[in-house]
């Protein structure tokens, strides 16, 4: 009966013990998520070796969200990875969203991780902030910009469009910009270039500046020749990966080149990853995000990250916007 008793009495001790020790530990995890959505919009990261979770929980520097909230800022301020997901989760989670531009451009993005690098501030402040400055008129010059040209404003630019009183939101501001484009046609040749640059990831060929000559001599923006770019590859992309198989090419579910038939003379080749130029006796076959140059007679099958892009002098399959 004494053994029962001591048995039990020890049962109480340790569940006494472990108890508060598990709930300072629900505790401290609880803390740690809140301080990731606080700083960052998100959770905490976990994976089997640990993860952030882990980490934060072995460092005894904090007690509380906000001291830990404080210790993220730190790293809001120099990490480009932080800044990135921040405002990435900011604009996901703005209350208004019919004014901006969504996903933010690489120009809208590298603004605000200026702002960041300068004064790091936690995930509310950061929405509230975002969504104030887009109705400023620092905010609809640089909005403007982006969607009109594809590039920042530069500070000159922004001191001249600052001093204008002649337009009261970005879209009014990007109108007046097609008035700019529509005279100038070497800004409109720029407008194209960028837009090529961007969604196809190569240089215009000579026939695509023709075609898109004519809708930027009527105001056509950037931000509208990259969406129709967009449609043109979604309404084009099974022809192309027709005429490729066609030709005996195959790729990954990644969409990585992985073997081409190589037909009179040719060698099969397997593509891994990387900017790979292989040449058989008549076929040149090339994987990358660059430009692929055929010599005469031959064909270029391209995988650019954008869609299949060909040139040679034999047979040609080819993707752009303006053919």
């Amino acid at each position: 009966m004494k053994r029962h008793v001591c048995v039990v009495v020890l049962l109480l001790c340790a569940l006494t013990t472990l108890a508060p020790r598990a709930r300072a530990q629900d505790a401290r995890e609880s803390a740690i998520v809140q301080s990731y959505r606080d700083a960052f919009g998100r959770d905490p990261k976990r994976d089997p070796n640990g993860g952030e979770v882990a980490y934060w929980k072995s460092r005894q520097d904090w007690k509380t969200a906000q001291d830990l909230t404080n210790l993220h800022m730190i790293g809001l301020k120099t990490s480009a990875e932080l800044q990135q997901e921040a405002i990435i989760n900011a604009y996901n989670r703005l209350p208004r969203r019919d004014h901006l531009t969504y996903p933010p451009s690489q120009a809208l993005v590298a603004y605000w991780k200026t702002q960041l690098s300068q004064r790091a501030r936690p995930q509310a402040q950061l929405i509230n902030d975002i969504n104030s400055w887009h109705f400023t008129r620092t905010g609809w010059i640089v909005e403007a910009y982006t969607n009109a040209f594809g590039r920042a404003a530069t500070t000159d630019e922004l001191k001249y469009w600052q001093t204008r009183a002649d337009y009261g939101s970005a879209e009014a501001l990007t109108n007046l910009h097609r008035q700019y484009i529509r005279a100038n046609p070497s800004v409109g040749d720029a407008v194209i270039r960028q837009a090529f640059l961007y969604e196809m990831k190569r240089e215009p060929q000579t026939d695509e500046y023709a075609a898109r000559r004519k809708e930027t001599a009527n105001g056509t923006t950037y931000l509208e020749i990259v969406t129709s770019l967009r449609v043109w590859k979604v309404q084009n992309a099974g022809k192309l990966l027709a005429a490729a198989k066609a030709k005996g090419i195959a790729w990954d579910d990644k969409g990585r080149l992985l073997q081409v038939n190589p037909g009179q003379g040719g060698q099969l080749v397997r593509v891994s990853g990387g900017n790979i130029v292989a040449a058989g006796g008549g076929n040149i076959v090339a994987a990358g995000g660059g430009n692929v140059v055929a010599h005469p007679g031959a064909w270029v099958v391209a995988n650019d990250g954008a869609g299949i892009v060909a040139a040679g002098g034999g047979n040609i399959v080819a993707a752009g916007g303006g053919n």
